[in-house]
């Protein structure tokens, strides 16, 4: 494989850091690993001037820079601290019949992380669930309905989109009614065939919309056959479904592979390995940096040693540069703007209670 090539697979990685300030280490990490992307959690946003400041220091810090993400569904999956106001959950969302409702709140959420400097969420969940269901997902969902879940979840999109957000549908293949909790470990997803239809329904609908898809870790016996592979490392889901037969043309993202439900496959080099002959383009990886470098590192191996095809990394390379093209990834720096945050904010809180009235409305 070209030189050229091996010293890009950085780029297929989005890393997680530990702290709040890019420190030496943080540093070092970013420069060795140059990452296609960059992750953040609350345990790196103190306060919006030091999250915008910490979002400004990573993407100046490469060429090309990296593009920040952050995982903010609303509801219990929100990554913003104070003073961003708790959000709705998908699920109340999803008993409003007023899709555009959806909508507001995907501008609303884009905008708030543009003030911040992210361009990129990994939202939102396109699995079928009900409010309450105990498989993980639940209110996270918008609805148990394909069809309503799709044009809730479009909605998002469309409003994140608006404010030069990019997101992310997730996780392909379904996660809804899964037995257990893939951060702790691999539930088995026995469908039937109709079930398997409707759950992929809302990945037909916006196929053509999406820029980003997740996998999930998950074993689904229809798919891969009875023995426990996950969804993300299985090239039978992620090539030959997503890629092929549905012929979806984003970048797929493996879910974090330090998760439950893949930690006793073996090392982080071979999970990385795995999951991009599986057909990922990038890999997941939230928190610790030697479990970082190990990926990178059996990335690099694998494509000097032929386990990883020169061809399908290209063109994975290809995706990404193609998604970091895109305008909401490419526009101007801009200066970190209490103001602006302010009015967000305020939005926000009136958009909350507008929704929390008029369930109570629907419940009189």
């Amino acid at each position: 494989m070209a030189t050229a090539v091996q010293d890009r697979l950085g780029q297929m990685l989005v890393i997680g850091l530990s702290g709040s300030e890019l420190d030496a280490p943080a540093r070092d990490l970013l420069t060795t690993i140059r990452p296609g992307g960059v992750i953040l959690f609350r345990r790196n946003l103190a306060d919006p001037g030091q999250t915008a400041a910490l979002c400004r220091a990573i993407r100046r810090l490469l060429d090309p820079p990296p593009f920040l993400v952050i995982d903010q569904e609303g509801g219990r999956v929100s990554r913003l601290t104070p003073p961003f106001p708790d959000l709705p959950p998908a699920a109340r969302l999803g008993r409003l019949e007023m899709v555009a409702i959806a909508r507001w709140f995907g501008a609303l959420t884009g905008r708030g992380l543009r003030c911040l400097g992210f361009q990129a969420d990994y939202a939102p969940v396109v699995d079928l669930s009900r409010e309450g269901d105990e498989d993980g997902i639940g209110d996270r969902s918008f609805s148990a309905d394909p069809d309503a879940a799709a044009a809730r979840a479009g909605a998002f999109l469309a409003g994140l989109e608006e404010a030069g957000v990019l997101g992310c549908l997730k996780h392909f293949p379904g996660l809804g009614g899964a037995p257990g909790d893939t951060h702790q470990e691999l539930p088995r997803m026995t469908q039937d065939k109709e079930t398997r239809r409707r759950a992929l329904r809302p990945y037909k609908l916006l196929r053509d919309v999406a820029p980003m898809v997740m996998i999930a870790h998950a074993h689904y016996p229809d798919l891969s056959g009875e023995a426990p592979l996950p969804a993300s490392l299985d090239r039978r889901i992620v090539h030959d479904l997503l890629r092929d037969t549905m012929a979806y043309r984003g970048v797929i993202v493996s879910d974090d592979l330090e998760m439950g439900a893949v930690a006793g496959r073996g090392g982080i080099a071979e999970l990385a390995v795995e999951a991009a002959a599986a057909g990922c383009d990038q890999l997941l990886i939230c928190r610790r940096p030697e479990h970082i470098h190990a990926a990178w590192e059996g990335l690099r191996r694998g494509a000097a040693g032929g386990d990883l095809d020169r061809h399908e990394l290209e063109a994975a390379l290809l995706r990404i540069a193609a998604l970091k093209a895109h305008s909401a990834m490419t526009r101007q720096e801009e200066s970190f703007e209490p103001e602006e945050l302010e009015v967000v904010v305020k939005e926000m809180r009136m958009l909350t209670q507008e929704v929390e009235n008029a369930i109570s409305r629907r419940r009189d």
